[in-house]
């Protein structure tokens, strides 16, 4: 790696497990199509912030309609936690935008406002499918790229992204098993009644994510630094499991993941 300026503290007071638990508790208090994908969300953070130390990096799409809160959980909820080590892309980024900003760090990636509207939308958001793809595993090979030069570029990619949108396009039987879809959910005709309660959760989620000490984002990245090789353990013993369960090694090795991350957290 070469060396450049800091994007974080490692500070000498990880999270406890009462704090920890605080952030479980916000994930699971969004408005999740299953229970599940509270705990996965909350995994996948835990496992982004170390998703360099991993041999597999876990991918999720979060999607709803409009006014679900998709946008609202990226400014108050990743961002805070990630705060300069995730990398931010929106809308129209591509693919060779994104990888040559990361150059070569393993950074978290979440692209809000990852739509794929018009043709050059969809050949976008191609792209930085087929980056996702080339960060999941822990391989020994690497990116090339053709430059004007005549030299190949070389990248090698070690994130783990979170994409938030609308829709999710049609994709490969290969790319869903490496991203989980974890949708969020809205009644389809609000009430004015209900719209104002609606506001009133969120408004109560900013609450707790106002009490959370503004520290919270680097004692969570110390607490996942810390225990970097449980979880590793955790999740070859889970993906073992969970592979037997559904099927496929890379189920097993994409859940495994996202849950050795909640439970270290």
């Amino acid at each position: 790696y070469a060396a450049r300026s800091n994007a974080g503290r490692l500070v000498d007071n990880p999270l406890d497990d009462a704090d920890a638990l605080r952030l479980t508790t916000l994930c699971r208090k969004l408005r999740w199509r299953i229970p599940v994908y509270a705990d996965l969300f909350a995994g996948w953070i835990c496992a982004a912030m170390v998703c360099g130390a991993l041999e597999w990096r876990p991918h999720i799409w979060v999607t709803g309609a409009q006014g679900t809160g998709k946008s609202w959980i990226a400014q108050h909820i990743l961002a805070p936690l990630l705060q300069k080590l995730a990398f931010y892309p929106l809308g129209e980024s591509t693919n060779a935008g994104i990888r040559q900003s990361l150059a070569g760090d393993s950074r978290p990636v979440v692209f809000d406002e990852a739509e794929g509207g018009g043709r050059e939308g969809k050949w976008r958001q191609h792209g930085v499918i087929e980056l996702m793809r080339a960060a999941s595993a822990e391989a020994p090979g690497k990116v090339y790229k053709g430059a004007a030069n005549h030299q190949p570029v070389e990248y090698e990619i070690r994130s783990s992204f979170c994409l938030l949108s609308v829709g999710v396009p049609p994709r490969a039987a290969a790319d869903e098993a490496r991203c989980c879809v974890l949708s969020l959910e809205q009644p389809p005709n609000f009430t004015a009644q209900q719209r104002a309660e609606n506001e009133t959760v969120f408004q109560k989620l900013e609450e707790t994510i106002h009490r959370i000490s503004a520290d919270y984002g680097a004692r969570l990245f110390a607490r996942m630094v810390g225990g970097v090789h449980a979880m590793r353990e955790s999740k070859r013993i889970l993906s073992i499991a969970i592979a037997k369960r559904l099927g496929t090694r890379r189920s097993g090795d994409q859940l495994g993941t996202l849950l050795a991350g909640y439970w270290l957290l």
